[in-house]
């Protein structure tokens, strides 16, 4: 718990995830305070982000290394490779139409914003 420091790296299993920038590690989620990214290495077909505030925001997505909107996957809830989230929620972030067994979706978190948990579906 408190407010830390992190190197990103680009995870090397699936379904693991690298801290980038500096955080403020909490008991509920993890709120971005400053250069925040995060990574996640997973095998899905949809993924989903839990945000746990209220604070107004955008959020930059990257999809193994490319703005997501380049891509077949971004949902209804990205706009040109942006996130806005304005409330305490749960968004989608990429949809496929089949499994992807090992993508990375990068996001680019502006200070302030809590996020809770990743989750999927298959």
């Amino acid at each position: 718990l408190g407010t830390h420091d992190f190197s990103v790296t680009k995870p090397d299993k699936v379904n693991s995830w690298s801290l980038g920038g500096t955080w403020r590690v909490g008991s509920e989620g993890i709120t971005a305070v400053k250069d925040s990214v995060v990574v996640l290495r997973y095998a899905a077909r949809d993924v989903y982000l839990v945000t746990g505030s209220d604070k107004t925001a955008t959020i930059e997505v990257l999809l193994d290394g490319k703005p997501i909107s380049e891509s077949n996957a971004a949902t209804e809830d990205i706009s040109g490779s942006k996130l806005k989230v304005s409330m305490a929620s749960l968004y989608k972030l990429v949809h496929y139409d089949s499994m992807n067994n090992a993508a990375t979706v990068e996001l680019r978190v502006p200070a302030g914003v809590q996020l809770n948990t990743f989750t999927f579906g298959g």
